[in-house]
Protein backbone atom coordinates (compact mmCIF):
# COMPACT_ATOMS: atom_id res chain seq x y z
CA UNK A 1 0.00 0.00 0.00
CA UNK A 2 2.78 2.42 0.90
CA UNK A 3 4.53 1.76 -2.41
CA UNK A 4 1.29 2.38 -4.25
CA UNK A 5 0.74 5.63 -2.32
CA UNK A 6 4.28 6.77 -3.15
CA UNK A 7 3.78 6.11 -6.82
CA UNK A 8 0.54 8.04 -6.76
CA UNK A 9 2.25 11.05 -5.15
CA UNK A 10 4.94 11.07 -7.87
CA UNK A 11 2.25 11.07 -10.54
CA UNK A 12 0.44 13.95 -8.84
CA UNK A 13 3.66 16.02 -8.53
CA UNK A 14 4.45 15.41 -12.21
CA UNK A 15 0.95 16.48 -13.17
CA UNK A 16 1.28 19.69 -11.13
CA UNK A 17 4.66 20.51 -12.74
CA UNK A 18 3.21 19.99 -16.19
CA UNK A 19 0.29 22.21 -15.32
CA UNK A 20 2.55 25.16 -14.30
CA UNK A 21 2.62 27.58 -17.26
CA UNK A 22 5.98 28.58 -18.80
CA UNK A 23 6.66 32.24 -18.01
CA UNK A 24 7.08 34.14 -21.26
CA UNK A 25 8.70 37.54 -21.56
CA UNK A 26 8.28 40.11 -24.29
CA UNK A 27 11.03 41.19 -26.64
CA UNK A 28 9.41 44.09 -28.39
CA UNK A 29 10.10 47.47 -29.90
CA UNK A 30 9.82 49.63 -32.98
CA UNK A 31 11.55 49.64 -36.34
CA UNK A 32 12.36 53.25 -37.23
CA UNK A 33 13.31 54.40 -40.71
CA UNK A 34 16.00 57.01 -40.06
CA UNK A 35 15.85 58.20 -43.67
CA UNK A 36 12.23 59.32 -43.31
CA UNK A 37 12.30 59.74 -39.53
CA UNK A 38 9.13 57.64 -39.17
CA UNK A 39 8.26 54.14 -37.89
CA UNK A 40 8.45 51.56 -40.68
CA UNK A 41 5.40 49.32 -41.26
CA UNK A 42 5.63 45.87 -42.90
CA UNK A 43 9.33 45.39 -42.18
CA UNK A 44 10.34 41.75 -41.68
CA UNK A 45 11.83 41.20 -38.21
CA UNK A 46 13.58 38.03 -37.04
CA UNK A 47 14.65 37.18 -33.49
CA UNK A 48 17.74 35.01 -33.04
CA UNK A 49 19.28 33.45 -29.96
CA UNK A 50 23.06 33.57 -29.90
CA UNK A 51 24.94 30.74 -28.27
CA UNK A 52 27.10 28.20 -30.01
CA UNK A 53 25.45 29.42 -33.17
CA UNK A 54 22.53 31.57 -34.29
CA UNK A 55 19.17 29.93 -33.64
CA UNK A 56 16.07 31.54 -35.12
CA UNK A 57 13.37 32.04 -32.47
CA UNK A 58 10.74 33.46 -34.77
CA UNK A 59 9.87 35.91 -37.55
CA UNK A 60 7.20 38.59 -37.72
CA UNK A 61 6.28 41.81 -39.51
CA UNK A 62 5.90 45.27 -38.04
CA UNK A 63 2.41 46.69 -37.74
CA UNK A 64 1.17 50.05 -39.07
CA UNK A 65 3.06 51.83 -36.28
CA UNK A 66 6.29 49.95 -36.95
CA UNK A 67 5.93 47.82 -33.79
CA UNK A 68 6.92 44.19 -33.35
CA UNK A 69 6.71 41.71 -30.47
CA UNK A 70 8.04 38.26 -29.62
CA UNK A 71 6.87 36.21 -26.62
CA UNK A 72 9.73 33.97 -25.53
CA UNK A 73 11.12 32.21 -22.49
CA UNK A 74 14.12 34.52 -22.24
CA UNK A 75 17.41 32.82 -21.35
CA UNK A 76 20.59 34.41 -20.07
CA UNK A 77 22.15 34.54 -23.53
CA UNK A 78 22.53 37.34 -26.08
CA UNK A 79 19.68 37.86 -28.52
CA UNK A 80 19.78 39.53 -31.91
CA UNK A 81 16.87 41.38 -33.46
CA UNK A 82 17.35 41.63 -37.22
CA UNK A 83 15.15 43.81 -39.42
CA UNK A 84 15.20 43.36 -43.19
CA UNK A 85 14.40 46.34 -45.39
CA UNK A 86 15.27 47.10 -49.00
CA UNK A 87 17.33 43.91 -49.25
CA UNK A 88 19.57 44.96 -46.35
CA UNK A 89 19.71 43.51 -42.82
CA UNK A 90 19.93 45.79 -39.79
CA UNK A 91 20.84 44.38 -36.39
CA UNK A 92 20.16 45.20 -32.76
CA UNK A 93 22.00 43.25 -30.07
CA UNK A 94 20.32 42.50 -26.71
CA UNK A 95 23.03 41.45 -24.21
CA UNK A 96 21.98 39.31 -21.20
CA UNK A 97 20.49 41.36 -18.38
CA UNK A 98 19.63 44.40 -20.50
CA UNK A 99 16.07 45.63 -21.15
CA UNK A 100 14.36 43.68 -23.93
CA UNK A 101 11.18 45.73 -24.16
CA UNK A 102 10.74 49.02 -25.98
CA UNK A 103 13.91 48.68 -28.07
CA UNK A 104 14.46 50.61 -31.29
CA UNK A 105 15.88 49.09 -34.48
CA UNK A 106 17.15 51.66 -36.98
CA UNK A 107 16.87 51.04 -40.71
CA UNK A 108 17.58 53.20 -43.77
CA UNK A 109 16.44 53.49 -47.37
CA UNK A 110 18.86 51.68 -49.71
CA UNK A 111 20.01 53.52 -52.86
CA UNK A 112 22.52 52.59 -55.63
CA UNK A 113 24.31 55.96 -55.34
CA UNK A 114 25.02 57.94 -52.17
CA UNK A 115 27.25 61.01 -52.22
CA UNK A 116 27.75 60.85 -48.45
CA UNK A 117 29.30 57.35 -48.62
CA UNK A 118 32.95 57.98 -49.42
CA UNK A 119 36.23 56.09 -49.21
CA UNK A 120 38.10 57.48 -46.20
CA UNK A 121 41.16 55.24 -46.51
CA UNK A 122 42.46 52.93 -49.24
CA UNK A 123 45.74 51.11 -48.64
CA UNK A 124 47.48 48.19 -50.36
CA UNK A 125 50.12 46.21 -48.46
CA UNK A 126 52.42 44.29 -50.81
CA UNK A 127 54.83 41.66 -49.46
CA UNK A 128 56.98 39.89 -52.10
CA UNK A 129 59.00 36.79 -51.24
CA UNK A 130 60.82 34.13 -53.25
CA UNK A 131 57.58 32.16 -53.75
CA UNK A 132 55.16 34.92 -54.66
CA UNK A 133 53.54 38.17 -53.60
CA UNK A 134 51.06 38.49 -50.72
CA UNK A 135 48.66 41.42 -51.12
CA UNK A 136 46.34 42.83 -48.47
CA UNK A 137 44.04 45.65 -49.53
CA UNK A 138 41.93 47.73 -47.14
CA UNK A 139 39.08 49.96 -48.34
CA UNK A 140 37.49 51.93 -45.51
CA UNK A 141 34.18 53.69 -46.16
CA UNK A 142 32.67 56.48 -44.10
CA UNK A 143 28.94 57.05 -44.70
CA UNK A 144 27.88 60.34 -43.09
CA UNK A 145 24.40 60.36 -44.66
CA UNK A 146 21.04 58.86 -43.77
CA UNK A 147 20.78 56.29 -46.59
CA UNK A 148 22.49 52.95 -47.21
CA UNK A 149 24.63 52.60 -50.32
CA UNK A 150 23.60 49.31 -51.92
CA UNK A 151 23.84 48.34 -55.57
CA UNK A 152 23.53 44.53 -55.89
CA UNK A 153 23.07 44.75 -59.67
CA UNK A 154 26.39 46.45 -60.46
CA UNK A 155 28.27 45.65 -57.24
CA UNK A 156 28.36 48.03 -54.31
CA UNK A 157 32.12 47.68 -53.81
CA UNK A 158 34.22 46.88 -56.87
CA UNK A 159 37.92 46.02 -56.85
CA UNK A 160 40.69 44.66 -59.05
CA UNK A 161 42.22 41.20 -58.82
CA UNK A 162 45.13 40.45 -61.18
CA UNK A 163 44.59 37.53 -63.55
CA UNK A 164 47.43 35.65 -61.82
CA UNK A 165 45.32 35.47 -58.63
CA UNK A 166 42.78 33.32 -60.54
CA UNK A 167 40.03 35.22 -58.74
CA UNK A 168 40.92 33.59 -55.42
CA UNK A 169 40.65 36.15 -52.62
CA UNK A 170 39.57 36.27 -49.00
CA UNK A 171 37.14 39.17 -48.47
CA UNK A 172 36.21 40.29 -44.95
CA UNK A 173 33.63 42.98 -44.10
CA UNK A 174 33.86 44.80 -40.76
CA UNK A 175 31.11 47.04 -39.42
CA UNK A 176 30.48 48.56 -35.98
CA UNK A 177 29.12 46.27 -33.25
CA UNK A 178 29.19 43.17 -35.46
CA UNK A 179 31.52 40.23 -35.94
CA UNK A 180 33.56 40.28 -39.18
CA UNK A 181 31.71 38.67 -42.10
CA UNK A 182 33.39 36.54 -44.76
CA UNK A 183 32.19 37.39 -48.27
CA UNK A 184 32.90 36.03 -51.73
CA UNK A 185 34.66 37.89 -54.53
CA UNK A 186 32.06 37.93 -57.31
CA UNK A 187 32.99 38.23 -60.98
CA UNK A 188 31.65 41.17 -62.96
CA UNK A 189 31.26 41.54 -66.72
CA UNK A 190 34.69 43.24 -66.86
CA UNK A 191 37.86 41.16 -66.92
CA UNK A 192 39.73 41.06 -63.58
CA UNK A 193 37.12 43.28 -61.91
CA UNK A 194 35.27 41.78 -58.94
CA UNK A 195 32.63 42.99 -56.50
CA UNK A 196 31.49 42.18 -52.99
CA UNK A 197 27.81 42.07 -52.04
CA UNK A 198 28.02 44.30 -48.99
CA UNK A 199 25.87 47.37 -48.23
CA UNK A 200 27.62 50.51 -46.96
CA UNK A 201 25.39 51.59 -44.08
CA UNK A 202 25.63 54.95 -42.29
CA UNK A 203 28.78 54.84 -40.17
CA UNK A 204 32.05 53.05 -40.90
CA UNK A 205 32.56 49.93 -43.03
CA UNK A 206 35.93 48.35 -43.71
CA UNK A 207 36.48 45.92 -46.60
CA UNK A 208 39.62 43.74 -46.36
CA UNK A 209 40.80 41.84 -49.45
CA UNK A 210 43.66 39.32 -49.22
CA UNK A 211 45.14 37.42 -52.17
CA UNK A 212 48.39 35.95 -53.41
CA UNK A 213 50.02 35.89 -56.86
CA UNK A 214 53.13 34.10 -58.18
CA UNK A 215 56.53 35.80 -57.95
CA UNK A 216 57.03 38.49 -60.60
CA UNK A 217 59.21 41.52 -61.37
CA UNK A 218 56.13 43.72 -61.81
CA UNK A 219 52.97 44.57 -59.88
CA UNK A 220 49.72 45.97 -61.31
CA UNK A 221 47.55 48.44 -59.42
CA UNK A 222 44.01 49.56 -60.30
CA UNK A 223 42.02 51.94 -58.09
CA UNK A 224 38.35 51.80 -59.09
CA UNK A 225 36.76 54.02 -56.43
CA UNK A 226 38.56 57.28 -57.33
CA UNK A 227 40.20 57.49 -53.91
CA UNK A 228 43.72 58.69 -53.11
CA UNK A 229 45.20 55.30 -52.33
CA UNK A 230 48.47 54.46 -50.63
CA UNK A 231 50.73 51.48 -51.17
CA UNK A 232 53.04 50.02 -48.51
CA UNK A 233 55.97 47.64 -49.06
CA UNK A 234 58.56 46.23 -46.61
CA UNK A 235 61.90 47.94 -46.08
CA UNK A 236 64.23 46.73 -48.85
CA UNK A 237 61.49 46.43 -51.46
CA UNK A 238 61.24 49.03 -54.22
CA UNK A 239 58.45 49.88 -56.64
CA UNK A 240 58.98 52.15 -59.65
CA UNK A 241 56.26 53.49 -61.94
CA UNK A 242 54.81 56.71 -63.32
CA UNK A 243 52.02 57.74 -60.97
CA UNK A 244 53.68 56.17 -57.92
CA UNK A 245 55.43 58.61 -55.54
CA UNK A 246 57.33 57.64 -52.38
CA UNK A 247 56.17 59.83 -49.48
CA UNK A 248 57.86 58.37 -46.40
CA UNK A 249 58.32 55.39 -44.09
CA UNK A 250 56.22 53.81 -41.35
CA UNK A 251 58.13 54.41 -38.07
CA UNK A 252 58.07 51.03 -36.31
CA UNK A 253 58.90 48.82 -39.32
CA UNK A 254 60.55 51.29 -41.72
CA UNK A 255 58.07 50.10 -44.35
CA UNK A 256 58.05 52.34 -47.42
CA UNK A 257 54.84 54.26 -48.17
CA UNK A 258 53.84 55.42 -51.67
CA UNK A 259 51.08 57.67 -52.97
CA UNK A 260 49.16 56.08 -55.85
CA UNK A 261 48.52 59.05 -58.16
CA UNK A 262 47.16 57.16 -61.17
CA UNK A 263 44.02 54.96 -61.29
CA UNK A 264 45.95 52.29 -63.22
CA UNK A 265 49.67 51.50 -63.32
CA UNK A 266 52.18 48.67 -63.61
CA UNK A 267 55.17 49.09 -61.30
CA UNK A 268 58.60 47.51 -61.56
CA UNK A 269 59.09 45.39 -58.43
CA UNK A 270 62.52 44.81 -56.86
CA UNK A 271 63.49 42.97 -53.67
CA UNK A 272 61.67 40.85 -51.10
CA UNK A 273 60.64 41.36 -47.48
CA UNK A 274 57.91 41.10 -44.86
CA UNK A 275 55.94 43.70 -42.93
CA UNK A 276 57.02 43.00 -39.37
CA UNK A 277 58.33 45.10 -36.51
CA UNK A 278 62.14 45.32 -36.47
CA UNK A 279 63.53 43.73 -33.27
CA UNK A 280 66.61 45.10 -31.46
CA UNK A 281 69.89 43.32 -32.22
CA UNK A 282 69.97 41.52 -28.88
CA UNK A 283 66.53 40.03 -29.56
CA UNK A 284 67.13 38.76 -33.09
CA UNK A 285 68.52 35.42 -31.97
CA UNK A 286 65.59 34.69 -29.67
CA UNK A 287 63.15 35.66 -32.44
CA UNK A 288 64.76 33.15 -34.76
CA UNK A 289 64.49 30.46 -32.11
CA UNK A 290 60.88 31.16 -31.21
CA UNK A 291 59.61 32.21 -34.62
CA UNK A 292 58.57 35.66 -33.37
CA UNK A 293 56.89 38.17 -35.67
CA UNK A 294 54.60 37.73 -38.65
CA UNK A 295 56.23 36.75 -41.91
CA UNK A 296 55.29 35.27 -45.27
CA UNK A 297 54.72 31.51 -45.34
CA UNK A 298 55.31 28.90 -48.01
CA UNK A 299 52.56 28.27 -50.55
CA UNK A 300 51.42 25.02 -48.91
CA UNK A 301 50.65 26.91 -45.70
CA UNK A 302 48.57 29.40 -47.64
CA UNK A 303 46.62 26.59 -49.26
CA UNK A 304 45.75 25.06 -45.89
CA UNK A 305 45.29 28.18 -43.77
CA UNK A 306 44.59 30.84 -46.37
CA UNK A 307 41.68 32.46 -44.58
CA UNK A 308 43.55 32.58 -41.26
CA UNK A 309 46.61 34.20 -42.80
CA UNK A 310 44.44 36.65 -44.68
CA UNK A 311 42.84 37.77 -41.41
CA UNK A 312 46.22 38.02 -39.63
CA UNK A 313 47.74 40.14 -42.39
CA UNK A 314 44.62 42.31 -42.55
CA UNK A 315 44.88 43.00 -38.82
CA UNK A 316 48.57 43.82 -39.25
CA UNK A 317 47.77 46.08 -42.16
CA UNK A 318 45.13 48.01 -40.23
CA UNK A 319 47.70 48.53 -37.47
CA UNK A 320 50.02 50.12 -40.03
CA UNK A 321 47.27 52.54 -41.02
CA UNK A 322 46.84 53.68 -37.43
CA UNK A 323 50.59 53.99 -36.83
CA UNK A 324 51.12 55.92 -40.03
CA UNK A 325 48.31 58.35 -39.19
CA UNK A 326 49.79 58.87 -35.72
CA UNK A 327 53.24 59.55 -37.19
CA UNK A 328 51.86 62.12 -39.63
CA UNK A 329 50.01 63.88 -36.80
CA UNK A 330 53.20 63.99 -34.70
CA UNK A 331 55.18 65.49 -37.59
CA UNK A 332 52.51 68.11 -38.16
CA UNK A 333 52.54 69.04 -34.45
CA UNK A 334 56.35 69.48 -34.49
CA UNK A 335 56.03 71.89 -37.42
Amino acid sequence: MRQADGGERVKRIGFVLLAVPVLLHAIDGTVVNRTTGKPQPNAVVELMKLGKGMDSVGTTKTDAQGRFEFKVAVEQVPYLVQAQFGGVHYNKMIPPGTPSSGISVDIFDAVPKAAAAKVAEHVLFVQPDSNGVQVNEIIEYQNTGNVTLYDPKNGTVRFFLPAASKGEAQVTVNTANMMPLQKSADKTSQADIYSVDSPIKPGQTRIEIAYRVPASDSFEVRILDGSKAKLVVPNGVKLTAEGLVQIGTEPSTQAVVYDVQAPKLVAKLEGTGSLRATAPADQSASDEDTGGGIEAKKPMIYERLYWILGLVFAMLAFGFVLLYRKDLAARAARR
